[in-house]
């Protein structure tokens, strides 16, 4: 059985003061197959039925350029701001004050940064690649959409937008998802039985190589990767 990486909920900062409309988060590496031109082609389409919307973009790389020509090229300097690399310890701020996660990528493996979402309270928009659907069940946790597809992944954020107790209801789904399956103490536990399970009875060297070959990963592992 393949076991999931885990992380710790935890209480939140509070949320700053509301602006208006509503905000979409990104978080992660601002690279090729992060799909972040994607996510803003996606957000220029969805601005004319949603004209308070911002977006925001947690992570720095080598396509920030580019990204910023983009912004440029359809006006929407006022509306997307580029945060940089983030420190993780600041990373409960900006989940505090986004109303929508969004992971837009071509292929990921099993990303901390939708847990991390999904643990506060967020609902998630994400390509229907790798793990995301492990963690993402498409109507009950946010939607699922297919990778490179502007128009699909437009239409899932405005869907979430235009609904807010819809939102709502797929962010406290998302944080009990995480508390019940993907806590760092429910994954230990898999673990536990994993290493049991390889050691068998008086197997004490076998549990010893396996916990030093299939550690968890940390749930402090930044997200901007």
């Amino acid at each position: 059985a393949v076991i999931p990486n885990g992380i710790r909920p935890v209480a939140l900062p509070p949320a700053p003061p509301a602006e208006p409309g509503v905000e979409i988060l990104y978080a992660g590496r601002l690279r090729t197959r992060k799909a972040v031109a994607v996510l803003i082609e996606a957000f220029a389409r969805l601005r004319d039925r949603a004209p308070g919307a911002r977006l925001r973009l947690a992570g720095d790389g080598e396509q920030r350029p580019a990204l910023e020509a983009q912004v440029r090229r359809h006006g929407l300097e006022q509306a997307v701001r580029f945060e940089g690399a983030v420190p993780h310890h600041r990373m409960g701020e900006l989940y505090a004050a986004a109303d929508i996660f969004c992971l837009p990528s071509l292929y990921e493996g099993f990303p901390l940064a939708i847990l991390e979402a999904m643990a506060a309270g967020l609902p998630v928009v994400a390509t229907r690649v790798a793990g995301n659907p492990e963690a993402v069940e498409d109507g009950a946790h946010g939607r699922l959409v297919e990778a490179e597809d502007a128009a699909g992944l437009a239409d899932a954020l405005l869907e979430l937008i235009e609904n807010e107790e819809g939102r709502r209801r797929m962010g406290r789904q998302a944080r009990r998802r995480i508390e019940e399956e993907f806590s760092i103490d429910r994954i230990g536990a898999a673990y536990r039985e994993l290493w049991e399970g390889l050691a068998g009875p008086g197997g004490a060297s076998t549990s010893t190589s396996a916990s030093q070959t299939a550690a968890p990963r940390s749930e402090n592992q930044p997200t901007n990767s």
